[in-house]
């Protein structure tokens, strides 16, 4: 039923006919046929079933009916490239959690660093060897650890069973992040706990058995020398009836044997069963509320740069805040790590433009972009981040934007925004321009310390904050 579904609403993308043992599903998105091919036979190897779009665009539409658990994301592809399709996964908040891998030729720290600020978890090459896609797929705990045997998928069933049988681990909402390796050989999880008690239990049952055969052997010894020719059968006969006897509590004694090891295997493997069960349902839990969390953060996110403080517009009826020909801009500011003119600010701008179509104004509209410079921490290999609200902003590893810098202009002028652009002019016949430009990190919204070393990297970010905007401007015809 789900091929028959997903078939029929997504006829070009092509779904695995594999079954997978670990249930994980990796979706590769390259225009090149032979370099899907290619990556889908090693992810076969590692028992992963594989989906496959030849474009962004069918990608984000698959990603509307299904979920995988990897993507793997070409850079350049016909129209929306690779980096525009990360951007718009990690927009969502239904695919914002999906790990993306970028699979492309392109190269170098400075587009690790690109891709990683875009929200990739890193960068593997068109010419990858299966070892480098293992230790990938292994880091994304979608398969076990060769080396050590364990299965992370069973980690949650693992803790909860030891939590059954009275062992101490770490409580399961205490999950590692996601990539994290662990630094030293992992302890005895609860199915090897499980399993040494069977064994145990195998070795005092077979004690058990040896010391009822010892006891069968010392009885029968004593009759065998009480053996008279007065006796019900004659000498010559008695050793076959011996072996008979010792042959029927054999097997006695080896079928009671048997019996109680079935009963403790199927006992302890019911257990197993239950724990594991409950530390999955534990874990779904844990996962939805991250879910939820990561939508509540984008929606809070969304909200705050459509409420920046921006000044009130007198002038023209009606109460819409519109920029005047002239007048002060309309300001709407941009969180670290954004497209400027993407996600709540494009459906921001997209509105003026309606409304200013709307009323029949004429004149240019100007949407320029300021960068704001950051107080961050990491380095150029692992990426930039804003440093710690309570350090001093005098340590900061760089005080910049290499987000912003590292934009390109496809980014910065999306599909989206080109086609909102074109229906503007479109609808008021030329007589509403739109300009896109990128201002200068000189001209801000508030002034920086003079004094770096006085405030902390908190102080100087909510100032940076402030100045990493978007400015929404209207002059007059021929102005």
């Amino acid at each position: 039923m789900y091929c028959v579904t997903l078939c029929a609403n997504f006829p070009s993308v092509r779904v695995s006919q594999l079954a997978s043992v670990n249930g994980k599903r990796a979706l590769i998105v390259d225009d090149s046929r032979s370099a899907r091919a290619f990556l889908a036979r090693i992810l076969e190897e590692y028992e992963l079933e594989v989906d496959s779009a030849e474009s962004a665009e069918e990608a984000i539409d698959y990603l509307a009916r299904a979920r995988p658990d990897v993507i793997f994301m070409d850079h350049l592809m016909p129209g929306m490239d690779g980096f525009q399709a990360v951007q718009s996964i990690k927009n969502n908040p239904r695919t914002a959690t999906i790990p993306i891998m970028m699979y492309t030729s392109q190269e170098g720290e400075l587009y690790l660093g690109q891709a990683r600020a875009l929200g990739a978890v890193g960068v593997l090459p068109k010419q990858v060897k299966p070892a480098e896609v293992s230790t990938v797929l292994y880091q994304l705990h979608l398969i076990a650890d060769r080396r050590t045997g364990k299965v992370e998928t069973l980690a949650a069933g693992n803790a909860a069973a030891q939590a059954l049988l009275g062992t101490t681990e770490a409580p399961i909402d205490q999950v590692p992040p996601a990539g994290a390796v662990p630094a030293a050989a992992p302890a005895p999880s609860a199915l090897d706990a499980l399993m040494a008690q069977v064994t145990g239990l195998r070795e005092e049952l077979g004690t058990v058995v040896m010391a009822q055969s010892d006891r069968v052997s010392a009885e029968l010894r004593g009759a065998l020398q009480q053996w008279s020719p007065a006796s019900a059968l004659p000498p010559s006969r008695a050793p076959w009836v011996v072996a008979v006897l010792a042959s029927l509590g054999a097997v006695a004694f080896a079928a009671l044997w048997w019996q109680e090891t079935r009963a403790s295997a199927a006992m302890v493997a019911g257990r197993v069963a239950a724990a594991a069960e409950a530390g999955l349902a534990r874990a779904e839990t844990v996962t939805a509320r991250a879910e939820t969390v990561a939508a509540r953060a984008e929606a809070a996110a969304a909200r705050a740069a459509l409420l920046a403080p921006a000044p009130a517009v007198s002038g023209l009826s009606g109460t819409s805040m519109l920029p005047q020909p002239g007048g002060a801009p309309l300001v709407l500011t941009v969180p670290y790590g954004e497209v400027p003119l993407a996600g709540a600010r494009l459906d921001a701008v997209q509105r003026v433009l309606d409304e200013l179509v709307a009323r029949g104004v004429q004149g240019v509209v100007t949407l320029r972009s300021f960068p704001g410079r950051f107080c961050l921490a990491g380095d150029a290999t692992a990426g930039y981040a804003p440093a710690g609200a309570a350090t001093s902003a005098s340590g900061c590893a760089l005080r910049g934007n290499p987000f912003d810098d590292a934009l390109a202009s496809a980014q910065r002028e999306s599909v989206a925004l080109a086609n909102l652009v074109l229906s503007v002019r479109q609808r008021s016949a030329g007589a509403l321009q739109v300009e896109l430009s990128a201002g200068s990190d000189e001209v801000r919204a508030a002034a920086y310390p003079e004094d770096a070393s006085r405030p902390t990297a908190g102080a100087w970010n909510e100032i940076a904050a402030r100045n990493n905007r978007v400015e929404i401007a209207l002059r007059a015809p021929g102005a």
